[in-house]
């Protein structure tokens, strides 16, 4: 993340014509989908039992950063009453 927070206004404007040309195809990279899951010992019993850990799922930081783009302009076009969509 500090890498891209490093990187000049070209690659963030090359990283956005990625994700519309997404958006326009309705798909993502097949190797965003990959994800790593970590066991966490909570500090209770033998850490080989699996109730005794806990997962962490480590993703790609590429996916967040569209996942929380996506998130930013689903909520700037959602209409202003989200009860007539069944949120309440």
């Amino acid at each position: 993340m500090e890498l891209l927070k490093l990187c000049p206004l070209d690659f963030a404007e090359l990283l956005f014509e990625l994700f519309a040309a997404g958006g326009r195809l309705q798909c993502v990279m097949k190797d965003w989908d990959f994800s790593l899951l970590i066991p966490i010992y909570k500090g209770k019993g033998p850490a080989s039992v699996p109730a005794n850990n806990r997962p962490l799922r480590l993703v790609l930081i590429i996916r967040k950063i569209y996942e929380m783009g996506t998130t930013v302009r689903l909520v700037r076009e959602r209409p202003d009453d989200l009860e007539q969509h069944g949120f309440a």
